[in-house]
């Protein structure tokens, strides 16, 4: 496979790629411009375009090979026009909640959005201890948002036909296979991690109720296509800036906080069914930490026509795995406790804004032959669903190809204490296990155990 037709983008010719793409000149002038490479990802170009006065751009390049590893990976670029797909939606759905998309080159396979500058990647920020209470709720409704617009809720069945048919994303979604459902509970040349995680990582292995479970999984995620999901949303794709002084939490749906934002979504607890009460109490926030931050999602490259709950459900296992640093980092006593605190709640606060979001949405479902009734069984599967995905974002960062910054920047005893009660946690995603937990007969309180769990095992490892 040859992609040799289309150049690659460079600090050098961007000023002559933008004289080229007139309807983006009122965001940057290509003669006063100024520009840098900020893509430290795998599988692409990305740079901050900028001229005085002006917001400025970010243009992004679908690279035709894996950069982490080179061209002997090649890869096609045209999963950008999936990526595209998926902005045009969330344009739509959800406009608040991502970044502004000012469209796609197909020649060059490049995306033109807005320039988030004076945004902070929220890993990077949660990794310095400090909390973004709103993000998690915000990325909840984006979520739920993009569910509703793209699945049985908001199209008809022969546009969801059609929307699935044209969706493919084969090769990504051959990535998340291998590295997040396969790869790590096998003996993988490709996976790694300290001879100290030896022993958890065989037991996990070995343990075939919890491989079973993943079985499950990777077979829904093979087999269920039930809306356009972003494949890949954790928390170094999502954007946070603080956004002002409000209560945190104490509502349904986190406080209605990205409703309040985002312009959509229902009245809070007036819109949908109602039988069950997705709440959560107040975090409790550091002095001088209890702004709340917009968020944006943004890199949904990895998109496709997959399980409802799989964002969900990669998201909270990314916040479990910041919850695992807080618990072994010494900020202080007191703010690490807050952090570690505020972390899991934003676990269960992603599945509530989630959970709300799609109940406000619901009474505009476009068939209304699915009822209430069917919409309380798909909530509790989807809630078993996000909290199994959440096992497996954890055990693939620790043991396979791909880790985090939250854990691979500490030091070698801290990382396996961290390490090995993630790990304990993950094996206990099961529906069974979770029912061990708690109350997990609706979709709130399956989510809650698996909170509970996670601080009953980082508990033990500050």
């Amino acid at each position: 496979m040859s992609y040799e037709s289309y150049e690659l983008l460079t600090p050098d010719n961007l000023s002559d790629y933008l004289k080229s793409q007139p309807h983006l000149h009122g965001s940057v002038d290509p003669l006063r411009l100024s520009v840098r490479e900020v893509g430290d990802g795998n599988l692409n170009l990305v740079f901050i375009c900028e001229s005085p006065g002006m917001p400025g751009l970010c243009i992004k390049q679908s690279l035709p090979y894996v950069r982490m590893v080179g061209p002997e990976w090649p890869l096609s670029p045209e999963r950008a026009c999936a990526e595209a797909r998926s902005y045009q939606v969330a344009s739509e759905a959800a406009p608040t909640l991502v970044p502004r998309y000012f469209g796609f080159d197909a020649r060059r396979y490049a995306l033109a959005l807005e320039n988030l500058s004076g945004w902070t990647v929220l890993r990077s920020l949660l990794n310095s201890g400090v909390p973004a209470p709103g993000a998690e709720s915000d990325a909840g409704a984006y979520s739920a948002r993009m569910v509703f617009a793209t699945s049985f809720m908001g199209l008809p069945s022969e546009a969801l036909r059609r929307q699935v048919c044209s969706s493919a994303n084969a090769e990504l979604c051959a990535i998340t296979e291998q590295l997040v459902l396969t790869e790590p509970f096998v003996d993988h040349p490709r996976n790694s991690f300290f001879p100290g995680l030896a022993r958890a990582v065989e037991d996990l292995r070995r343990d075939r109720h919890y491989i079973a479970n993943v079985q499950r999984l990777k077979h829904r995620f093979l087999t269920a296509s039930e809306a356009l999901v972003h494949g890949d949303l954790h928390t170094g794709s999502i954007m946070v800036r603080q956004s002002g002084d409000r209560q945190v939490g104490g509502g349904q749906g986190g406080a209605g906080t990205a409703g309040d934002r985002s312009g959509g979504g229902g009245e809070g607890d007036g819109g949908g069914p109602s039988r069950r009460d997705a709440r959560v109490s107040p975090t409790q926030l550091p002095d001088g930490e209890g702004s709340l931050w917009a968020a944006k999602v943004f890199d949904p490259e990895f998109c496709f026509y997959g399980p409802a709950a799989l964002d969900v459900g990669m998201l909270m296992g990314n916040l479990a795995l910041a919850a695992g640093r807080a618990a072994v980092c010494d900020l202080g006593t007191q703010r690490s406790g807050d952090m570690l605190a505020w972390l899991l709640v934003a676990v269960e606060r992603v599945w509530v804004s989630f959970e709300a979001e799609l109940r406000a949405l619901w009474p505009a479902r476009t068939d209304t032959s699915f009822g209430d009734d069917f919409l309380e069984a798909w909530l509790l599967r989807a809630s078993e669903d996000a909290c199994g995905y959440a096992g497996c974002e954890i055990v693939r960062r620790i043991v396979g190809l791909a880790k985090v910054s939250d854990l691979e920047t500490l030091d070698e005893g801290a990382r396996v204490r961290a390490q090995s009660a993630l790990l304990s946690a993950a094996r206990r995603t099961t529906p069974s296990r979770l029912a061990e937990g708690g109350v997990t007969d609706e979709p709130a309180g399956v989510v809650r155990a698996f909170a509970e769990l996670l601080r009953s095992e980082l508990r033990q490892v500050g």
